[in-house]
Protein backbone atom coordinates (compact mmCIF):
# COMPACT_ATOMS: atom_id res chain seq x y z
CA UNK A 1 0.00 0.00 0.00
CA UNK A 2 1.21 3.49 -0.75
CA UNK A 3 -0.23 6.63 0.58
CA UNK A 4 0.45 10.29 0.73
CA UNK A 5 0.06 12.76 3.16
CA UNK A 6 -0.13 16.65 2.15
CA UNK A 7 -1.14 19.52 3.73
CA UNK A 8 -0.24 22.83 5.61
CA UNK A 9 -1.17 24.66 8.69
CA UNK A 10 -1.83 28.34 7.85
CA UNK A 11 -0.93 30.73 11.34
CA UNK A 12 -3.16 33.58 11.93
CA UNK A 13 -0.13 35.96 10.64
CA UNK A 14 -0.07 34.53 7.42
CA UNK A 15 2.78 32.27 7.27
CA UNK A 16 2.42 28.05 7.04
CA UNK A 17 4.25 25.06 7.98
CA UNK A 18 4.23 22.09 6.03
CA UNK A 19 2.73 18.79 7.45
CA UNK A 20 5.61 16.59 7.99
CA UNK A 21 3.64 13.51 9.67
CA UNK A 22 0.05 12.25 9.73
CA UNK A 23 -1.81 9.13 11.48
CA UNK A 24 -4.99 9.33 9.27
CA UNK A 25 -4.97 5.80 7.27
CA UNK A 26 -7.76 6.09 4.83
CA UNK A 27 -8.81 2.43 4.74
CA UNK A 28 -10.40 2.95 8.23
CA UNK A 29 -13.03 5.36 6.89
CA UNK A 30 -15.46 3.43 5.50
CA UNK A 31 -13.75 0.32 4.17
CA UNK A 32 -16.94 -1.69 4.47
CA UNK A 33 -18.49 1.08 2.32
CA UNK A 34 -19.78 2.75 5.11
CA UNK A 35 -18.45 6.41 5.90
CA UNK A 36 -17.14 6.98 9.58
CA UNK A 37 -18.44 10.30 11.13
CA UNK A 38 -16.54 10.00 14.08
CA UNK A 39 -12.71 10.02 14.09
CA UNK A 40 -9.36 11.53 14.89
CA UNK A 41 -6.90 12.87 13.21
CA UNK A 42 -3.44 13.63 14.72
CA UNK A 43 -0.47 15.13 12.41
CA UNK A 44 2.89 17.13 12.96
CA UNK A 45 3.42 20.46 10.91
CA UNK A 46 6.80 22.52 11.62
CA UNK A 47 6.70 22.15 15.30
CA UNK A 48 3.46 21.77 16.18
CA UNK A 49 1.78 18.88 16.99
CA UNK A 50 -1.89 18.70 16.32
CA UNK A 51 -4.61 16.70 17.35
CA UNK A 52 -8.05 17.39 16.27
CA UNK A 53 -11.29 15.62 16.26
CA UNK A 54 -14.54 15.43 14.03
CA UNK A 55 -17.88 14.44 13.96
CA UNK A 56 -20.51 14.60 11.56
CA UNK A 57 -18.21 16.66 9.08
CA UNK A 58 -17.60 19.13 11.83
CA UNK A 59 -14.23 20.19 14.14
CA UNK A 60 -15.56 18.97 17.53
CA UNK A 61 -12.01 20.18 18.72
CA UNK A 62 -8.34 21.22 17.68
CA UNK A 63 -5.06 21.10 20.14
CA UNK A 64 -1.57 22.87 19.10
CA UNK A 65 0.62 21.44 21.31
Amino acid sequence: MSRLHCGFLFHPDGSLDKMSWCDLEFHHLGDDGTPVTDFTIRFKAGRSFIIMRLCEKRVLFASIL
